[in-house]
């Protein structure tokens, strides 16, 4: 009896202990343990209220004052707290990407993260109904975005990617894959999607979409692609995504002239589309 009191006492403490390991490494002020922090965070592990509070705080206080040498960790508390899936945090992160004196790179993990936000947020009010259909329920009613006769379809599609039309750019995933002759210009937008969604913590459905875009990629026969999917393959945390990337990966060989990340502004092609657009 006195040795399960004693282990079951060690196993609370252990478990006492993990959940205030996060709390420790963000009071501590260091920038590797905040770095350490927000990974831990950004995995879904120790993302409490209190936690992500903390972390929030140091954002907040630090974002327009801290050097260069802070950036990453901070970039990853952006990452954390989309993490976190809490729309209370979007006003942050959006003074954060809309400063003038922020550093760049945080400002765009800062944007991402709200987007990630604004994206859960949409999710959850949205009805049944509207949740993706099995791609074999898929019909060309998906590209019908922008209900604008003057824009041609790969304007409809590219507009659909900027704006995180989950539906869509599977639709359109899949058309590539079947494609002998795929836009490159979709598969770039693909591509950048791909890069900037596959650190988070999405459901199955929405890592379905990644994988089919990994598929896209893999078999565009375009080694271009072959350093955003070896960029997945390292650092997504979904085990099913990995298994694509780096098979998609394993279809194309090196090339000096690689797809060079972030080169597509989702939010500057939305920009320029919106005055050829009109509510859906």
């Amino acid at each position: 009896m006195k040795v399960i009191y004693l282990f079951l006492l060690s196993l609370l403490l252990n478990i006492a202990y993990a959940q205030s390991h996060v709390k420790i490494l963000l009071l501590d002020g260091d920038t590797q343990k905040m770095r350490k922090a927000a990974k831990i965070m950004t995995s879904g592990e120790q993302n409490t209220s209190e936690n992500s509070q903390l972390l929030a705080t140091i954002l907040e206080q630090e974002f327009e004052s801290a050097p260069a040498s802070r950036i990453d960790a901070l970039s990853w508390g952006c990452r954390a707290l989309a993490a976190t899936g809490d729309s209370k945090y979007k006003s942050l992160l959006e003074k954060v990407y809309q400063s003038k004196v922020a550093h760049r790179k945080l400002r765009k993990y800062a944007k991402k993260a709200y987007q990630e936000l604004t994206l859960l947020e949409s999710k959850s009010t949205t009805s049944k109904d509207n949740k993706l259909k099995p791609a074999g329920l898929t019909t060309n009613k998906s590209l019908d975005l922008i209900p604008k006769a003057s824009l041609m379809v790969s304007e409809r599609q590219t507009f659909a990617i900027a704006k995180s039309d989950w539906q869509a750019i599977k639709f359109i995933a899949q058309q590539l894959t079947a494609s002998e002759s795929p836009d490159a210009r979709l598969l770039d937008a693909l591509g950048q999607f791909l890069i900037e969604n596959h650190i988070y913590n999405l459901d199955k459905k929405q890592i379905d979409v990644l994988a089919w875009i990994c598929r896209a990629l893999g078999q565009s026969n375009s080694s271009r692609y072959k350093t955003i999917l070896d960029t997945v393959t390292r650092h997504t945390t979904n085990q099913k995504l990995k298994n694509y990337a780096t098979s998609a990966s394993k279809q194309l060989t090196n090339t000096a002239l690689p797809y060079e990340i972030n080169s597509i502004d989702f939010q500057k092609v939305l920009d320029e589309l919106k005055n050829k657009t009109v509510s859906i």
